[in-house]
């Protein structure tokens, strides 16, 4: 166990070191005392939507897609469940804004670790190298407080390597309580051919910092047979500054219609800010049903912990 631990903090050591001289090298060189820094991130916390700061919260997904700022997290966790026993999972993400191009262009860095045997180091080492790292630039075409557009350019090392180009745009429409959200990529890799991912997000914010989300979404690649739906409900609830969980029932299907592979998944998830603005805590339970094990029960207990670097925004 001790063992597990050492190999899990040691990822994330390393990643923290690598994010930590990037954000440093791409800061301002004017410097801020200690109290400015406080107030700073509180009242650009307070700016934000309740949508916003969840997701911002939770470092989700659309944060690193439509964020203008240099920002970067990584994160170390295990989950335990009845049928894989032990898996251990980390993920390092980095959005860096180059200087002087009015926040337009970034460099960017991706790539997620999962490994069923961390005891083994040599199964971890086997983890990371079939992994598929994303490094590369992006250039923000258009960014307004309703509408964007982006095109990424890079390598990806998977499948040997291969070059890659992206082109993603969202759009909001909000109305009175209701947000909607529509984003459309289009993806084309050198050896894996093309890719296409249509979402449909829609948020609906409740009294006492609730939020109420429905997410779809339809990918289809040129490689693989069949289109992937992904189908999910969420209740998000802000407790305080430092406090939050969601509450997720979701479904995956993929290669539909010839889907032997689908997955139903419910989950609870309390995530704490542990220290500073930078650290945190995070444990889910849930279950999950899965087509390859005849949708037999697979309930699964996940903790992790994750270190972001970057302020909250100005609204």
């Amino acid at each position: 166990m001790m063992k597990k631990f050492f190999c899990i903090f040691s990822l994330i050591f390393q990643n923290c070191v690598i994010m930590y001289i990037a954000i440093a090298d791409s800061t301002s060189p004017y410097t801020e005392t200690n109290l400015l820094n406080i107030i700073h991130q509180k009242l650009s916390y307070s700016l934000l939507s309740t949508a916003e700061r969840l997701d911002y919260f939770f470092s989700r997904d659309n944060i690193d897609e439509e964020n203008n700022l240099t920002r970067a997290h990584t994160s170390a966790g295990v989950k335990l469940d009845k049928i894989n026993k032990t898996t251990m999972l980390s993920d390092v993400k980095l959005r860096m804004v180059l200087p002087g191009l009015r926040n337009k262009l970034h460099i960017i860095f991706d790539n997620d670790i999962e490994n069923e045997d961390p005891s083994s180091i040599a199964s971890i080492n086997k983890s990371i190298q079939n992994s598929n790292p994303d490094t590369g630039l992006r250039y923000i075409i258009l960014s307004d407080l309703r509408k964007r557009i982006q095109t990424d350019a890079g390598v990806r090392s998977s499948n040997g390597y291969q070059i890659f180009g992206r082109l993603r745009g969202g759009i909001i429409f909000p109305y009175k309580k209701w947000e909607l959200r529509l984003n459309q990529t289009v993806m084309w890799l050198t050896k894996d051919g093309w890719e296409e991912t249509t979402q449909m997000r829609w948020d609906y914010n409740m009294q006492n910092n609730y939020l109420f989300r429905s997410d779809s979404q339809l990918k289809w690649q040129e490689s693989v047979k069949g289109v992937t739906p992904f189908q999910s409900f969420s209740l998000l609830k802000e407790i305080n500054r430092k406090n939050a969980w969601h509450f997720d029932v979701s479904g995956k299907w993929p290669e539909f219609p010839y889907t032997q592979e689908a997955e139903y998944v419910t989950a609870l998830t309390h995530r704490r800010l542990i220290y500073c603005d930078w650290l945190f805590a995070e444990i889910s339970s849930g279950v999950s049903f899965s087509q390859n094990i005849n949708y037999t029960p697979n309930p699964f207990v996940m903790f992790k912990m994750e270190i972001v670097f970057g302020n909250y925004p100005k609204k």
